[in-house]
Formats: structure tokens, C-alpha cells, sequence
């Protein structure tokens, strides 16, 4: 049996903290594995300087996913930092890979790719199931969403059946009033265009 792989693209790090608006229950269940050349959400943990594995860890232990990830405060769900030095992109692709055949104790494998890095982790992408973009209400709609829409589209990984959704959470608490402005709705419908044809936008 494969372990499906679903990919969370974001922009703020602190989507770390609000995977409950995709559904993501904080229970212990799910492990939440980041990917990154070099750690975007370890300053929201307070663990810049520290030396990890990564999920590239798994290439040398498969075992070892029963230890890899960190609860850090706040959270029940283990956390997967990406790993400190950093390691080629191909070597988190591998260890992807691996993840999809071994025995893991989790219900649930979210990864967390910042929209700035789709290109570096290219091939990594390739093994995910399903995606999704998680984006903070309170910051702008990034403008190059549908030029990220338009790479996974022309790499055949986004379409009808591989695509989640997209998802707005508030960092504060605060009612932003959400995401409804005229330009973020035109860069959202470009976004969506790509997702229900992207053969014909590959072309």
C-alpha cells in the first residue's frame, strides 16, 4: 500500500501554525514535514541554529521516521524541519520517495513548500498527491500565483482530481474582512483557470 503525500504551498511561516482552516486536526495524527532549502518556518519554533536531519534522514534510517519529527509548543502534530547544513533538493526528493512505501504511524503526510521554492523542488513535487495553498488574510495575494498554477500545469501535476483547494487563515485573530478585493479576485480566477484546463494553458 502507498502512503499518499498531499503538498501545502504557502507564503507566511505561520501556516505552520493554522493547518486546522485545510482540516489538518492537531492530534498527534498527521506528520507535517517541511521543504526547504533552508528552513523558512524554523524561526517559528525558535530553532534556527540547531542541527537536524530533515526528512533527507530517512535515506540513511527508514527507521527513523518514528523519531524525525519534533512537537514543538503549541502544536501536538510532529513537526519535520528541513534539514540543518542544508542537502541537494534531489536528496529530500529521494527521501519522499522512500516515505511513500515505508510503515509510518501517521494518518495523515502534509508537506509545507513555500510558493518561492515550487522550481527547486520540482522533483520532489512529483511525488504528491494532492494540493493545496494555505494564505495568510492578512497579507496580499501573491501575483505570481498563476505563473505557479502555470509551472505545476506544464510538469502535469495540477489538475481537477490533484488540486485541494485554496485557504485563507487569520495569524491574529482579527477579522480581516478576507480576500475580496477586485485584484485578488482576477489573480484568483487566473489562478483557478489553470486548474480546471491545464493542458490547454500547458500547451
Amino acid at each position: 500500500m502507498r502512503n499518499s503525500i498531499e503538498c501545502i504551498l504557502y507564503t507566511n511561516p505561520l501556516a505552520v501554525r493554522h493547518l486546522d482552516a485545510l482540516g489538518v486536526v492537531d492530534d498527534g495524527s498527521s506528520l507535517v514535514i517541511e521543504l526547504s532549502a533552508s528552513s523558512v518556518l524554523a524561526p517559528v519554533f525558535d530553532q534556527q541554529g540547531i542541527a537536524r536531519f530533515g526528512v533527507a534522514g530517512l535515506l540513511g534510517r527508514a527507521q527513523r521516521i518514528h523519531r524525525l519529527g519534533e512537537v514543538f509548543d503549541g502544536m501536538r502534530n510532529p513537526v519535520v524541519l528541513g534539514s540543518r547544513p542544508a542537502v541537494p533538493p534531489e536528496s529530500s526528493a529521494g527521501a519522499l520517495s522512500l516515505l511513500r512505501s515505508i510503515d509510518v504511524p501517521y494518518q495523515r503526510i502534509v508537506v509545507l513548500l513555500h510558493l518561492a521554492e515550487i522550481s527547486r523542488f520540482a522533483y520532489a513535487l512529483q511525488m504528491v498527491d494532492r494540493f493545496s495553498i494555505l494564505l495568510a488574510d492578512s497579507d496580499p495575494v501573491p501575483f505570481a500565483l498563476p505563473s505557479k498554477a502555470q509551472l505545476l500545469a506544464q510538469m502535469q501535476m495540477l489538475d481537477a482530481t490533484s488540486w485541494a483547494g485554496l485557504f485563507f487563515f487569520d495569524p491574529s485573530g482579527a477579522d480581516h474582512g478576507g480576500r475580496l478585493d477586485a485584484d485578488c479576485l482576477d489573480v484568483l480566477d487566473e489562478f483557478e483557470g489553470y486548474v480546471r484546463s491545464p493542458r490547454s494553458h500547458a500547451a
